[in-house]
């Protein structure tokens, strides 16, 4: 009985944690980040935008409207806040990708490549999580927080390769709360960087 209850008590943590985790290190948080390191410190400048207006328009364009319709239509008990139904996706990656896209048109204009170049792999990542949702539910979790971490990665170097882990923690955490299979946080993880590799090998600046 005792060994019973030790168990019940430890999956609850786990439990508890993988929650904390699926609800507060998420794309819209890890999406911050990256903005604020790349707006901070970006190696190629921020062509002419200021660092505070970089962190506000990312903060708005990569987190907030994104994943405003969400809060939205949970507040209206229309869909969970992970939007685990398969079916109810695609509407919000229309608005995504729209969003992203503007968010793309709107760095370019402004020479503000390290932060277009996000934008354009937040939109061509959303663009394929959208056709791969008509046959199978990925983790979306996953990969919100793979391709900013992998940004971060690949311009900055392994000074910030610990932040990976911050991947494996958001993917456990969904396998967790049964949110999704392993399979499922892998392809989810594996689409932004292989996205991101294309994108960032073709247009980043070498020197």
């Amino acid at each position: 009985m005792e060994n019973n209850n030790k168990t019940n008590s430890q999956s609850k943590i786990d439990h508890d944690l993988a929650d904390f985790i699926s609800k507060f290190v998420s794309p819209p948080t890890i999406a911050l980040v990256a903005t604020v390191g790349f707006s901070l410190w970006s190696p190629i400048g921020l062509g002419s935008i200021y660092p505070p207006l970089s962190i506000l328009l990312c903060f708005s364009l990569f987190a907030f409207l994104p994943f405003l319709p969400v809060l939205y239509f949970y507040r209206k008990n229309v869909v969970d806040l992970y939007v685990s139904k398969k079916e109810t996706r695609t509407p919000f990656f229309l608005i995504a990708i729209a969003i992203y896209s503007f968010a793309a048109i709107i760095f370019f204009s402004t020479n503000t490549k390290i932060m277009f170049l996000l934008a354009l792999g937040y939109t061509f990542v959303t663009i394929i999580l959208l056709v791969v949702n008509r046959f199978w539910r990925v983790s979306v979790h996953s990969a919100g927080v793979t391709g900013p971490i992998f940004a971060l990665i690949f311009v900055f170097g392994i000074i910030v390769m610990p932040l990976s882990l911050i991947i494996v923690l958001v993917s456990w955490s969904r396998i967790k709360l049964k949110k999704h299979t392993f399979n499922q946080t892998l392809v989810g993880s594996l689409i932004p960087i292989a996205v991101g590799f294309v994108v960032y090998s073709v247009f980043y600046p070498f020197g």
